[in-house]
């Protein structure tokens, strides 16, 4: 939940500084799904890399783990989802997810607090409460989706990255709805 709240609040900085300028910001011609595409996406590529770089650094830890207490004869049991191969697999898709849930969730917060009066005087709203909720909500969904669905077949876990891509549709129609009903 901590880490929706973190990668939220930075994911929307960009967000942010723009809606200051909103006298501006205005004045372009973009659409509002450019506007809100262009201001997260970067965040969503930044913070899938980060999660899939600490994800290959714990598969990289747990190989040397398991090598190790094969050769003292005392092979770790590897009947868990995540200690397989198809685990790793189905986590690597359910990282940029679940980044994107935590991204949209507090760029749907920033927004709906935004008031064109207080946006002119250059105050943005900061993320709150309800970008943690929807963010941390919607990844532990996504999570224990892939691990109920894989206590039946592994393979069946490949749907929870489905659905969480299913609810991050959901939240972006969301923001980009709420980006342009600012009044």
């Amino acid at each position: 939940a901590y880490w929706s709240l973190l990668v939220g609040n930075q994911a929307t900085k960009r967000l942010r500084d723009d809606l200051a300028l909103w006298s501006l910001l205005r004045q372009l011609p973009m659409r509002y799904r450019e506007v809100v595409g262009a201001e997260l996406t970067r965040a969503w590529v930044e913070g899938s890399l980060v999660v899939w770089f600490g994800l290959a650094l714990g598969l990289a830890i747990l190989a040397g783990v398991q090598a190790v207490s094969a050769a003292v004869a005392a092979p770790i049991q590897t009947n868990q989802l995540f200690f397989q191969p198809s685990g790793w697999l189905i986590l690597f898709l359910l990282a940029p997810v679940v980044v994107a849930l935590a991204i949209l969730g507090a760029a749907i917060d920033v927004l709906r607090q935004a008031k064109s009066s207080n946006l002119l005087a250059g105050n943005a709203p900061q993320p709150g409460a309800l970008s943690l909720v929807l963010g941390a909500l919607a990844g532990l969904i996504s999570i224990g989706l892939a691990l109920g669905l894989a206590a039946f077949n592994v393979w069946l876990a490949l749907l929870a990255p489905v659905a969480g891509a299913l609810i991050a549709r959901l939240y972006w129609g969301l923001a980009t709805q709420r980006y342009g009903g600012i009044k």
